[in-house]
Order: C-alpha cells, then sequence, then structure tokens
C-alpha cells in the first residue's frame, strides 16, 4: 500500500513538472518570438496646449551674491 502511493504521488508529482515546463516553454515562445507585422492604429490629434503669457515683473531680481 506504501510503494503505491508513492508510485502515485511520485507519478503525480511528475506530470505536473511536465506541464509546468510546457507552460514555461509556451509561455517564453510568446513573449520573445519576433513581433507580427504591426496593425494600423488610428492616431489620435495632439492639442496644442494653451500657454499663458507670463506678467510683467513688478520688482528687482538682486542676486544675494552680488551685495
Amino acid at each position: 500500500m506504501e510503494d503505491r502511493m508513492f508510485y502515485l504521488i511520485r507519478d503525480t508529482v511528475g506530470i505536473a513538472g511536465n506541464l509546468a515546463e510546457i507552460i514555461g516553454i509556451l509561455f517564453l515562445f510568446t513573449q520573445f518570438r519576433r513581433p507580427s507585422a504591426p496593425q494600423s492604429k488610428t492616431k489620435v490629434p495632439v492639442k496644442p496646449r494653451s500657454v499663458r503669457p507670463s506678467a510683467p515683473r513688478t520688482y528687482d531680481v538682486r542676486s544675494y551674491d552680488a551685495q
């Protein structure tokens, strides 16, 4: 009976290992294969950013180093 359990567990672990290996190979194949021809995507037009003109300075800019 113990021998049957041992063989059952051994075979189950072996099958799980084989499945994990197949899944890993499929993952690597799908991640690192050459990309197919790119599908033509419609480009979204970029709106120009509206920038407000800067206000005139009402103060003197003085450097602390030039005293």
